[in-house]
């Protein structure tokens, strides 16, 4: 089945801005942001996962298609953001010099490993997430390929230890590290994709949801940082981003229903 969910795209369109309030340096709202922005569209990304479609389709020909949809974009956007801004900006600070040459090769070696900061990216490093989901996304369709349903939550606990132990090391080349971490958030979107997507919204799992996620923002988080390997108590970051996370995509399903149609840009196949 193809399909436009409208309210699955406001869902997607509240994450954006909250990207965008939390690259505003607010502090105030920093620490709320930060703990659940990224993990939501991991989780999305995890409701749209179609597994008899991926179960079916070959290791080859995903990877093509997620290739197609993250990291030619990726390179894209890189690209013109060097080309229009990186590039100028380089050479008006340090004119035709050796210093101009180190900083344009340093964006092309920062845009080559996704290394997600302003020193690396030209003024693109949020894009540094197309290559992290690509890479969670292809270890995603593995572990989906397994046929026993505990082998495939076994190597989910094995892929979360695996982003702790990287997250101590340093980065690793697009973000696989990141990745890893991000699995278990793309897990369970596909294990709640028949109750959030397939049924009406459970209005008493919506309640606990959003007490659990008031608890969460009163005690207080901390904010996690895929992207700089920052998570503090890695548990609690999923346990609370995924119930803050969860109540923003039923909430909106339960408010906006089919009414945010002007959010909905394109097909999703889900």
């Amino acid at each position: 089945m193809t399909k436009r969910l409208d309210w699955l795209d406001t869902a997607k369109a509240i994450g954006i801005f909250l990207v965008y309030i939390g690259h505003c340096d607010i502090p105030s709202v920093y620490p709320y942001i930060y703990m659940f922005h990224m993990p939501l569209f991991f989780i999305i990304s995890g409701l749209c996962w179609n597994v008899e479609r991926n179960r079916n389709i070959t290791f080859g020909d995903f990877v093509k298609k997620k290739f197609n949809s993250y990291i030619i974009p990726y390179f894209k956007i890189c690209l013109i953001c060097l080309l229009l801004l990186g590039i100028p900006e380089a050479f008006l600070q340090y004119g035709a010099s050796n210093d101009f040459i180190n900083r344009i090769a340093k964006y092309l070696f920062g845009i080559a490993l996704s290394r997600g900061n302003t020193e690396w990216l030209p003024h693109c490093s949020p894009v540094w997430f197309l290559t992290c989901l690509f890479c969670a996304e292809v270890l995603m369709w593995l572990i989906m390929k397994a046929k026993k349903e505990w082998a495939q939550y076994l190597m989910v606990i094995m892929a979360a230890v695996f982003g702790y132990v990287t997250s101590l090391t340093g980065k690793l080349p697009w973000n696989l590290d990141s990745a890893f971490t991000a699995i278990p958030l793309l897990f369970v979107g596909i294990k709640f994709r028949n109750i959030v997507i397939e049924k009406p919204v459970d209005f008493k799992l919506l309640v606990v949801l959003m007490i659990a996620s008031v608890m969460f923002f009163i005690w207080g988080v901390s904010a996690v940082d895929f992207d700089g390997n920052h998570y503090e108590n890695m548990p609690l970051m999923y346990v609370s981003s995924i119930a803050i996370s969860l109540t923003v995509i039923m909430a909106v399903k339960l408010v906006g229903g089919g009414r945010f149609c002007l959010l909905s840009v394109r097909k999703l196949s889900y």
